[in-house]
């Protein structure tokens, strides 16, 4: 369900603090993250690791791939003009900003909810950005790790066909399917 929010810009108040980032891609993707959990309610223990941005030289190098995995998978693409919006005026002199979606007063579109992946989202929270925000937290970051999230995106590729295989295997039935091969073969020698 969408909302439609008034043009009424009064009692417009953030949610949020500002903050300083490090300036590594790595750090920066966590940010990235970590604003998309704000914005999605995302609470979970696990999350929280990959959220702490400040400690980000800490990150395994499973929970980096697990980081790439959920930047790609919650991409701006997904959520702009959603969840996130593109709003130089709500930002101020931030880059971004968070607020709550009985406080947004700026007639913008605003979903309740979000289907990603295979889980469905609550949006309780919007955030604003400019465009420099998804720059240099998001697009730059991911650009330097591209070839490694191919890689991963790849391999997960490959486990979900191998795991549909096996599924299907476990789930046929013991009828033996007939089928008809149409296509013939010439050996010349």
């Amino acid at each position: 369900m969408a909302l439609v929010l008034g043009q009424n810009r009064v009692g417009i108040a953030r949610s949020d603090n500002p903050t300083t980032v490090p300036n590594h891609p790595v750090a920066r993707l966590m940010f990235y993250f970590d604003c998309i959990c704000t914005v999605l309610q995302i609470t979970d223990e696990y999350a929280a690791r990959l959220r702490d941005y400040m400690n980000f030289y800490l990150l395994t190098e499973s929970e980096m791939d697990k980081l790439l995995y959920f930047c790609w998978l919650f991409s701006p693409d997904e959520l702009i003009n959603k969840c996130i919006f593109l709003n130089d005026d709500l930002c101020g002199e931030y880059e971004n900003g968070f607020f709550e979606l009985s406080e947004i007063t700026e007639r913008l579109l605003v979903t309740d909810s979000l289907m990603i992946g295979n889980q469905q989202r609550r949006v309780k929270k919007v955030m604003a950005f400019k465009a420099i925000f998804l720059l240099k937290n998001y697009y730059i970051p991911i650009e330097i790790y591209k070839e490694r999230l191919h890689i991963i995106l790849l391999a997960m590729n490959i486990i979900m066909q191998e795991r549909r295989r096996i599924a299907g295997v476990e789930g046929a039935t013991e009828t033996p399917i007939r089928t008809t091969n149409t296509s013939s073969c010439c050996i010349i020698l």
